[in-house]
């Protein structure tokens, strides 16, 4: 790894995301103020740029940002039927800025952070709660499973379905 992309890695910051409370979040921790609306463009971008669609059940929850920039974005959200809570979530980082695993990993923690933080709620309402990504870069499935996700469906062509249960 070369000193870049541990400089990305130490310096980039992982937010939560909310556009109606983003002014507030920022004075709280001292951040130089950012629109709201431009930081969602931006964290939408990162899908677009890096040609992942975001799907209706899932919302930008997750800012990562570097220098006042973002450099990429989570975007996730839980669906309920017939007593299953699953939780959802995809990631992105804008293509000058990848190459950089240990974000990339710092990434899917965050990701499994939000999954636990809700779970014991949808599991308190009767719901059986599981973690589903849809994984579109062959080479994450492995890094995924590092994680404790499975694979359940294999597509061949690089994509999967991948799920992780507590």
């Amino acid at each position: 790894m070369n000193w870049y992309f541990k400089f990305i890695s130490s310096a980039a910051e992982i937010h939560p995301y909310n556009y109606e409370n983003w002014d507030e979040y920022q004075e709280s921790i001292g951040m130089e103020p950012i629109d709201p609306e431009i930081v969602g463009t931006e964290a939408e971008r990162s899908f677009s740029e890096s040609k992942i669609n975001l799907d209706r059940n899932k919302d930008i929850s997750r800012v990562v940002m570097l220098d006042g920039k973002v450099i990429g974005s989570i975007a996730s959200g839980w669906s309920v039927y017939d007593k299953v809570a699953k939780f959802a979530f995809d990631m992105a980082i804008k293509p000058e800025y990848r190459g950089n695993v240990s974000l990339l990993f710092r990434m899917i923690e965050e990701g499994i952070k939000m999954f636990r933080q809700d779970a014991g709620d949808y599991e308190e309402m009767g719901n059986y709660v599981e973690m589903v990504v849809w994984v579109v870069n062959r080479r994450l499935i492995k890094v995924l499973e590092r994680f404790g996700f499975e694979v359940d469906e294999d597509y061949g062509d690089g994509g999967a379905h991948m799920s992780y249960r507590p």
